[in-house]
Order: structure tokens, then sequence, then C-alpha cells
């Protein structure tokens, strides 16, 4: 949902969606044993305004049949996924925390128009997934509001009408329960505790327990709106806004709790609140709304000033004060400074801080310096590599404020200390279980064990994903399988959550050159060491030094003397 899970695709132009479903009918749902009845478009298909562009196409799938046969629905989107991507070399994201697959295919079946991304999302019911990822149709102005906002709403509105504190601690909710939606399966009864492992109450709860309830759209809308409403009352933000205005309005003494939660939903969802909610429930864009109401100068100033007094004020709030005109009216110097501390706070220990400091650039110069705005740069940049590299265990380099060519410096450093760190680590694959201090004995006892292969296409499988935690793992994980604790291993261990497959890239290399066996048990795929395997001696010979060259001169770079060898022994 949304597109870009897969690499190369381009968002689809209206004329182009429903070809390239069709050409999906034919070709992909076959292989995963579906039939045209049992797949349904849903979300915007077919939906948008004419000229804006879909990121993909959303498709649901009923998963009875894999279910008939036993496997549990939070093994369809694998099986999905290993069908297409292991059995038919098509290229896929499993999006297992969305029970989503998606699917790279050619738009309009057509390679030579470029590519789309296609998401088949497993439904336990297609009548629960058309009425869940509904979307209005914008195209004819069901609404001025996406599916997410009406999703938002709806899912609020379930949440807090039925939510029944069970236990207290101090006068406070200990225990509640209360109704959920998940999106994939329906509506569930979720028991959950907010007493923490001190016997002190904490913010976020734990799960005690959960019950499937319901996926039927008419028992959600009854539970939502009371009787007498049918599903296709929810179809819209609007429609389900216009319901729970009404004066006889089932859950209307809890509307305050359900609007809460509402802006809490659009926050996670990433969608703004509607005009509307701000307008009735002023409370929800907190303080910010007394700023504005019609007053003298004076009085204005005074709320403004009173406003800005937040500790957690956001440069975004601050913007508003600027388009409203307010913050002109305040002392330049003042302005000055709180944009400055702000930006301090709202950027520290975040990502993409220099990219979200670059888009208030066309409302901040009007009060403060360029060289106000630089050292603002500076310090978000500052801040996104100590969240990148601040794991690193090194002292690491510090900003003193001296300007963009210290922060230049700053980068080159913090990227070498990450070089030295993966290489640290490819010491220590290469030392695992070996007592010997000379790198070139722990070479040579690696050659004697019929390793060398494995570890210059592990230290290359490693370089060539350093962004990326899972390969030395995966290294580990092989290298336990060398010494027989485990004596075989799953090769679904070696997938990795998004992107690229490369772990299973990586273990299928080994098989392809004998390192490991592979074979079948029910439906697992189950590794284990080729006892018959021998390096190449050709291979050895012709990689040996270029390989000895590598090791010995990343030592020297990162100054690892302890593990250096006199050059006459090389």
């Amino acid at each position: 949902m949304g597109g870009k899970a897969v690499k190369d695709v381009r968002p689809l132009e209206t004329e182009e969606v429903q070809p390239t479903y069709e050409w999906v009918e034919q070709n992909i749902l076959p292989l995963i044993f579906i039939e045209k009845n049992e797949a349904l478009p849903i979300g915007s298909y077919g939906k948008k305004p004419k000229g804006e562009k879909s990121g993909d196409i959303d498709v649901a799938i009923n998963a009875k049949r894999f279910l008939d046969n036993g496997m549990k629905f939070e093994e369809v989107s694998e099986a999905i996924n290993q069908i297409l991507n292991e059995e038919h070399g098509i290229e896929t994201t499993l999006l297992k925390g969305f029970d989503q697959v998606s699917v790279k295919v050619p738009i309009c079946g057509d390679e030579s128009k470029g590519y789309a991304q296609v998401d088949l999302m497993p439904s336990p019911d297609l009548k629960w997934a058309k009425f869940m990822y509904h979307s209005p149709n914008l195209a004819e102005g069901e609404s001025k509001y996406k599916g997410a906002t009406r999703n938002a709403l709806l899912m609020a509105l379930i949440s807090e009408s039925t939510e029944d504190v069970t236990k207290l601690f101090e006068g406070k909710t200990e225990e509640y329960t209360s109704l959920a939606i998940r999106f994939p399966t329906g509506v569930w009864s979720i028991k959950r505790s907010f007493m923490g492992k001190k016997g002190n109450l904490v913010q976020k709860g734990t799960v005690l327990g959960s019950e499937f309830i319901t996926n039927d759209p008419q028992d959600v809308i009854d539970i939502a709106l009371g009787e007498g409403y049918k599903p296709d009352s929810a179809n819209s933000f609007e429609t389900l806004w216009e319901i729970i205005h009404r004066k006889d309005f089932i859950h209307k003494a809890r509307l305050n709790e359900i609007m809460t939660k509402f802006q809490v939903n659009l926050k996670s969802m990433q969608q703004d609140l509607p005009l509307e909610v701000a307008e009735k429930y002023p409370f929800l864009i907190e303080a910010i709304s007394d700023v504005f109401k019609p007053k003298a100068e004076e009085d204005i100033i005074k709320d403004a000033n009173e406003y800005i007094k937040k500790d957690d004020l956001t440069l975004y709030e601050i913007e508003k004060l600027h388009t409203s005109g307010v913050l002109k009216l305040l002392p330049k110097e003042k302005v000055r400074q709180l944009i400055i501390n702000t930006a301090k706070r709202n950027f520290n220990n975040r990502w993409r801080g220099t990219k979200l400091a670059k888009s208030y650039s066309h409302w901040v110069l009007d009060y403060i310096s360029t060289e106000d705005y630089n050292k603002i740069l500076d310090e978000a940049k500052y801040n996104e590599l100590m969240n990148k590299y601040g794991y690193l265990p090194y002292v690491l380099p510090k900003y003193t404020g001296q300007g963009h060519k210290e922060m230049i410096k700053m980068e080159k450093e913090f990227k070498f200390l990450y070089n030295k760190y993966f290489f640290e680590e490819i010491i220590k694959l290469l030392y695992y279980n070996l007592s010997y201090k000379s790198i070139l004995r722990v070479v040579q006892e690696r050659i004697k064990q019929n390793q060398f292969v494995f570890f210059v296409k592990a230290i290359n499988y490693i370089n060539d994903h350093k962004n990326s935690h899972y390969p030395p793992n995966h290294v580990k994980k092989i290298l336990r399988l060398f010494d027989g604790d485990p004596s075989e291993i799953e090769r679904s261990v070696f997938r990795v959550t998004r992107g690229d497959e490369f772990g299973l890239s990586f273990v299928d290399d080994l098989v392809e050159d004998g390192i490991l066996r592979m074979h079948k048990e029910g439906n697992k795929q189950i590794l284990t060491v080729n006892p018959n395997y021998k390096d190449s001696e050709t291979y050895v010979s012709d990689n040996y030094y270029r390989f000895l060259k590598y090791l010995t001169s990343n030592i020297e770079k990162y100054n690892l003397t302890k593990l250096n060898e006199p050059k006459n022994e090389i």
C-alpha cells in the first residue's frame, strides 16, 4: 500500500491501472492457485480523479484455500511470497507485519513500459476486505478525504465505545478490555494491562490476551453506530461524521474520547486532522486555537507570548503563527531565539533532521540570519550522524560549532569509524573458535579446514550490505553449522524482513558451490554442511595473496596493531 516496497517501479497512469490488473489476473493469480473470483482489487482502484496517478494496485486475496489446508493465517503471506519468489523467480517483498506481499509486475504486461507494484493482501473473507479497505470515490467527489481518514474514525469508534476498565490501581486504570479492528482479520477483544514490572503503572501497556469476535461488516457498524445503519453508512469520513453528531447517536457521551483517539490514529497513519474536526473540537489542536481568536492586538500578543512558552513547542506550530501574521507582532530577537531553540530541540536525536530543517527555509529566513540557519542545518546533520553511528563502541567526534567545513570533516570521521567497526566484525568472524594471534596462521587454518572460499564469500557478503545487521549474524549461523551445533538449520532463517532477500541468495550460493547441502522436510528447506566439500586449490592459490593483502592493509589502516604481521612473514 502506497508503492515503493519493491525497487524500480513507477506510478500508474489512470489508463494503465485496469490493463495491469488484468495481466495480474492472467499471470500471477494462477501461480498461487487463486481463481479470478477469489481476488478483488480494493482501495482506490478505479476511483482516482482523472490525471492523478496510482502508486500501486491493492488486491485482496481470499485466504480460505490456504486456511482449509491447515495453514495459519499469519503463514499465508509467507507461502504466497515463497511460491512467487522462490519457485517462479518473480521479484517480491514480504511485508510480514502487514500480511502483505508486494509484487513487481510489467505495466500492462509490457516490460518496455516499466514496472508497477501490486500488493497481494490475504484476507479470511473478501466481504470483510472490501469493507475495511474501502476508499471513497474521489473522482466522483464522494469525499474530500482518503479512506485512511475514514478508517481512523471507524477504529476510534470501535475501541473507545467498548472500553471497559476491569481493574484499578490507586484510582487509576490498571487493566481494561476493549474491541479493536485488526485490518487483515476483523474485530478482536483485547485485554491490556498497564502494570509495570516494578509494581507501578506504565504508559505503554502490554496485551494480556486477545479473542476474535467478528469480521462481518454489519456487526462492525452495529458496534460503532448502533442498530439501524448499513455498512454503506461508513463509506466515507463525511457519512460517519454526520451520523455521530446526531442527537440520538448511541455513543454521544464518549465523543470527546472518540475524537481524541481519532486524532491519535490519524497521526499514526500520517494523515491530517480534517477541518471539520478542528473547528468542532478545538482542544485537539491545543492552545494555539486561543491565539487565533478575534481580539485586540495587545491581547493577541499576550496570548502568543504565553503560547510560545510551551516545553513541547514545534517549528510547525511556530509556522502557524507566522502564516497568521501573529509572529510579526513579537520582538524580532525573541522570535529569532525562539526559532533557534525550538529547532535544536525538534531536531535532536532525529532521523532526516536536515531534510526537515530545509523544509522550513521558506519562512524561517524571514526571522533568522543565513548564518543562524546554516548552524541549524549543521546541528541537525550532527544529530543525524549520531542517530546513525551513535552505537559504535568508540569515542565519537563532537560538533563544536565551527561551521560546515567541520561537519564535512566529522562526517568522514564517522564513516571511517563505521568502516573500522565492520572490519573488526569481520576479523572476529575470521578468528571464530581459533586461538591463534597471527592473522597469517588464522588464514592458513581456514584453508586447512576447507573454509577459505566460504570466508572470501562471507566477507564480500558483509561488505556488500554494510547498512544491514543481517550479514554478520548470517555468517555466525553458518560457522556454528560448521561446528556441528546445530547440525542443521532451516533456510528460512536467512530471510530478511524487507527489500531484496540477499540472505537467501547468500546461502543458495553456498549450496551451489557445494559448501552446504539442502533438502526438504515437508514444506521446510533444511541446510546442512557438506562433509565431502573441499576448497578448489586453484581458487585458493589465485586469491590467497589478494585476500591477505585486503586483511593486512585494513589492519594497518585501522591501526589494529595486535593483529598486524611483520611484512617479511606475509
